[in-house]
């Protein structure tokens, strides 16, 4: 595998990337002005990845927290952001964090990969 490519899913090595954390509604993934950084890191893993240009009819920030008028009927790709390292590279705000958890049954760690 190429330096510039990671593994994006499924059983590596017999470990799993896991996202851990909850959201702390910083609104990043969601703020239309934060995507020509994330593209950026899209295109230098060469990530081929839908992202929606248009700010989003339902997000807006209240008290400097991202807030979203549908939350619990949110799009899936809302609601399994961020799915990998790369959708937060360019987020330093965001909350969410990636480790590895080996195969074994126990689920221990096999140690942290902040993204």
């Amino acid at each position: 595998m190429g330096e510039n490519l990671l593994p994006l899913c499924g059983w590596v090595d017999s470990a799993k990337l896991v996202r851990v954390g909850e959201c702390n509604r910083c609104g990043k993934c969601c703020d239309p002005t934060t995507i020509p950084a994330r593209m950026e890191v899209y295109r230098r893993y060469r990530l081929a990845v839908l992202v929606h240009t248009e700010p989003c009819r339902h997000f807006h920030y209240e008290d400097g927290k991202g807030v979203c008028s549908i939350y619990e009927k949110r799009a899936e790709m809302c609601r399994v952001f961020p799915r990998i390292p790369a959708d937060i590279e360019a987020l330093p705000e965001c909350s969410y964090r990636f480790i590895w958890v080996d195969g074994g049954e126990d689920g221990t760690s096999a140690g942290s990969k902040d993204s």
